[in-house]
Parts: structure tokens; C-alpha cells; sequence
């Protein structure tokens, strides 16, 4: 079986788009021309990118570029690849992208604040799926996001209040709303004493009316000092920031001196993690997403090339995107997405879903329906980045024990970076975080995943064409056996 496929289609689908990295469809083409060139065992192959447009879904509207790959062999052209870009950053980006700074830095702190327990309570609880140090660094990264959503409200708090001077004379300690709910709790205490035992019953009645207007006493207490605790929070941050808003404007000028583009960091940053808890805790643009990629899928297969196979190439939220499309939670696939051949995933945040998000995954339908059987799952992971998965409960580099339904990965480690190497330092700048970014490189002729990627697919096409030569030597020996049987058995009635 030749090395090379013919005439396959591939879906890409990249991650959110303000990674730094180059993620268009051109880039991963020509990535993947160089890894075939430089993996082909004929030295005089040359491959070849061609790009072109084609339209798509509703009246014709959607646009999408596609990149083929030929294969010039002894002067002969094939088509090797037909690349297809599913762009659905826009989609999924868009109303955030609307919204002003001050709303996306409040979404984002409350946000980070309803997640922050959760990054706790895997640590205490040692929940398995991420090494410590993940997890010690998941947490480091969500208290940055919270003191950069905390910064980002101070400031504009701070703005404002120079700008409208009488708002900083004013007398926010007299907004005490403390001293109102310890008197309304006073008043119903006395209520609900007087309520509850005021009744002429006998005793141990009276006691359990009185009884349960402790429980209520009580209950409205919890709640009551809960209220008073989220209403001090905004308040205490903007006494902080009518405090030392020159302090703060000063430092966010100095930023913005030294650092010209913090401004647009903060945002993408609010906007892709605001995005990425969405979909995630909501599923929001998820079916929009999805029926994109339909429609995309829908257009390769009904195209007049008649693509030997199709598959699907994932990185980092598209991992996301595309093992929701081919595992949706009831189990419920279409015809198309069954076709499905190959699915390559990359950077793949599975196990970090899994930990942080504990029943993301659970898709016990699809391992009683087995709708979907993949030939192939091709995992591609790094020991280092804290997003990607091994599909395992530790940080070993041995097979897959995790599945999706019914289908588990082939892993495909890929470090650019020996873990051995990484120290305390690294970790305390985000290392774990950027080496999901080192997966390639700015250059789009920077070497990459694809050629361990490559190999292990042509150990297990290797390793496929030997157990089918065992099954057809077996077959044959076994037609051979029977035929040998039969002539004896003739021969032996013949002397009869």
C-alpha cells in the first residue's frame, strides 16, 4: 500500500483565531506539502499547493477556501490532498467582540470567580487527569485572568471618578447597607420568635414550631449575609479604586507606554476565555458551529472530485468542535458525519475538560448506540502543554486508556521541548500554557507535528498490510487444508 493517499479530503478546523500563531488554511497546507516532501521515500517526489474558492450552504452565501496538494511523480500529476477550512471564529466571537471593555472585563471576573473553586477543589480533592503541576498552573492562570478583569474594572472605575470629580467627594461610607440587613434580620428574628411561640400547644409541639423557626431564622441568615458579601465586593473595589485611581491611572499609563498593545491583550484575552467558559458551560454558538461544519462536509461530499475518504484535522478548540460533531451527547449522528474516516486531533483539551468540567464527556449513549466507528484517531499531544491530552489519569507516554463513546486514540507524542528540562521558573511563566503554541512554529516552513505524525501512520499502515497478508496466508492455508481433505476423502471412497 503506497504511503501516500489519493485524492482525500480533509475538513481543518483550527483553534480560536487570536492564538499567535498562523492558523490559516494556506499555512497548514503548505506545512503539510512540506511533511509529505520530506517523508516520501522517492526523493525526486515534488508536491505542489493549489488554492481556490467555492461557495456553499443557504442560497450559495458561505465562502470557503480550499487548498489541494498534488503529488508530480515521474512527470505525472495526482491529487494527493483537497484541504477545507472551516472558519468559524468570527461565528463564535462576534457578539463579544461588540460589547464594550468595561462589560467584557466584568463578564470575565464574574466569570473566573464562578470557575475559581472548582480550580481549588481538584487540587484538595487530587482528581486524576492532570499532573499537579497542571493543575497548580490551571489555578495560576485563573487567578490572572482575575486579577487582570479586577485591574481592567479598577481602572475604568478610576477614569470615570477623575473625570467626574463629585463622585470622588462623595460619602460612600454612608451606603451602608450592613447596618440595614442587621436590623431587617433583627426584625424578622422577632417575627418569626413570636410566630413560632405564640401558639398555646403542648410542649413538644411548641418545641417544633420552635424549632423550625430556628431553621428558617437561620436559613435567612445564610442567605442575607451572603447578599451583604456580594454587595460589599463592587463596593470595596470601588473605594479602591476612588482611593488610588492616580496611582492606577499612572501604572496604566506606564503600561500603555511600555506595553502599546495590553489594550488589545486584555481584550482578546477577555473575549476568548469569555467565549471558550460559554461554550463549554452553556454550549453557545455550539450548534451553530456544528451545522457549519455540516454544511462544509455536505459540500465535499457532494462534490464532483469523488474523494477516496474523508477526514478531519483538529487543533486546540476545534478538537473541541469536532469531537462534539461526531459525539454528540444522545448518541444521534447523521449520515455524513458516519463517513467520516480519519480524525486528527491536536492540542486536544480533553483532559482538562474532563477535570474541570466533569461531565463534558459523558457519553454514555454513544457507547450503547456505537453510532460512529472511526478507522482512525490520531491524538497529538505534548507532555508540557497544559491543553493537550493523553487521554490518560497520568502524564506517562503510553496508550490511550480514555474513551469517547466507543473509539480511544492512537497518542502521537510530539515535545519541542524535553520535559526533563522544565524548571519552577518555567512553570511560574506560563510555560505549560505557551507550549500549546509549539506545536509549529510563526514560519509556515517551521518543522512541526506532521512528521511524527506521519510516521506512526505509516507504522499502523505497515502493521495493517502485514495482518493482511497473515489473514489471506491463513485463508489459503485453510482453503488448502479443506481441498487436501476433500481429495483424500475422494480418493479413500474411490478404493471403496
Amino acid at each position: 500500500m503506497s504511503f501516500f493517499p489519493e485524492n482525500e479530503a480533509i475538513l481543518f478546523i483550527p483553534g480560536l483565531a487570536n492564538l499567535e500563531m498562523n492558523q490559516t488554511v494556506e499555512a497548514f497546507a503548505y506545512r503539510l506539502k512540506k511533511s509529505l516532501d520530506i517523508n516520501s521515500p522517492e526523493e525526486n517526489d515534488k508536491f505542489i499547493t493549489e488554492l481556490r474558492k467555492t461557495t456553499y450552504g443557504k442560497d450559495n452565501k458561505q465562502e470557503c477556501q480550499i487548498v489541494s496538494i498534488y503529488r508530480i511523480s515521474n512527470n505525472e500529476k495526482k491529487k494527493v490532498y483537497d484541504i477545507y477550512e472551516l472558519n468559524y471564529c468570527r461565528d463564535l466571537i462576534r457578539r463579544f467582540e461588540q460589547m464594550n471593555v468595561l462589560f467584557k472585563t466584568m463578564v470575565l471576573f464574574t466569570t473566573v470567580t464562578a470557575k475559581l473553586p472548582r480550580f481549588f477543589w481538584v487540587i484538595i480533592r487530587r482528581t486524576k487527569g492532570l499532573h499537579l503541576r497542571d493543575k497548580i498552573q490551571s489555578l495560576y492562570v485563573g487567578l490572572i485572568l482575575l486579577s487582570i478583569s479586577l485591574y481592567g474594572i479598577m481602572l475604568l472605575t478610576a477614569l470615570v471618578a477623575s473625570i467626574e470629580q463629585p463622585l470622588a467627594n462623595q460619602n460612600w461610607g454612608s451606603l451602608n447597607l450592613g447596618n440595614a440587613i442587621q436590623t431587617e434580620k433583627q426584625t424578622i428574628s422577632a417575627i418569626l420568635h413570636t410566630y413560632f411561640g405564640s401558639f398555646s400547644l403542648l410542649p413538644a409541639a411548641q418545641e417544633v414550631f420552635s424549632w423550625i423557626g430556628n431553621v428558617l431564622l437561620h436559613i435567612y441568615r445564610f442567605f442575607a449575609d451572603i447578599f451583604l458579601l456580594l454587595w460589599q465586593i463592587p463596593l470595596m473595589v470601588f473605594h479602591v479604586a476612588l482611593t488610588f485611581r492616580d496611582w492606577i491611572i499612572g501604572s496604566a499609563a506606564i503600561l500603555f507606554l511600555l506595553l502599546p498593545n495590553i489594550r488589545t491583550f486584555i481584550t482578546n484575552t477577555a473575549t476568548q476565555y469569555i467565549c471558550y467558559f460559554n461554550y463549554l458551560n452553556v454550549g453557545e454558538r455550539r450548534l451553530n458551529i456544528i451545522g457549519k461544519l455540516e454544511e462544509i462536509l455536505e459540500c465535499a461530499s457532494e462534490s464532483k472530485e469523488n474523494y477516496s475518504k474523508i477526514s478531519i484535522h483538529s487543533f486546540s478548540f476545534g478538537s473541541i468542535v469536532a469531537l462534539d460533531a461526531l459525539f454528540p451527547y444522545d448518541g444521534v449522528i447523521s449520515e455524513r458525519m458516519k463517513n467520516i474516516h480519519t480524525l486528527i486531533t491536536v492540542g486536544c483539551p480533553y483532559d482538562f475538560i474532563r477535570v474541570y468540567w466533569p461531565n463534558y464527556y459523558n457519553r454514555q449513549k454513544l457507547a450503547e448506540n456505537k453510532p460512529l466507528q472511526l478507522q482512525r484517531w490520531y491524538n497529538v499531544y505534548s507532555s508540557i502543554d497544559i491543553l493537550s491530552s493523553n487521554f490518560r489519569d497520568d502524564s506517562s507516554q503510553k496508550e490511550a486508556e480514555k474513551m469517547i463513546g466507543a473509539q480511544k486514540p492512537t497518542n502521537v507524542p510530539f515535545n519541542a521541548i524535553t520535559p526533563e528540562d522544565v524548571s519552577t521558573w518555567d512553570n511560574f511563566t506560563l510555560l505549560g500554557l505557551r507550549a500549546h503554541t509549539l506545536y509549529w512554529e510563526d514560519e509556515s516552513y517551521s518543522a512541526s507535528y506532521l512528521t511524527n505524525l506521519f510516521q506512526q501512520m505509516k507504522k499502523d499502515e505497515e502493521k495493517a498490510n502485514r495482518e493482511q497478508i497473515v489473514q489471506e496466508n491463513a485463508r489459503t492455508t485453510f482453503d488448502l487444508t479443506v481441498s487436501t481433505a476433500a481429495l483424500v476423502d475422494e480418493v479413500a471412497l474411490a478404493k471403496t
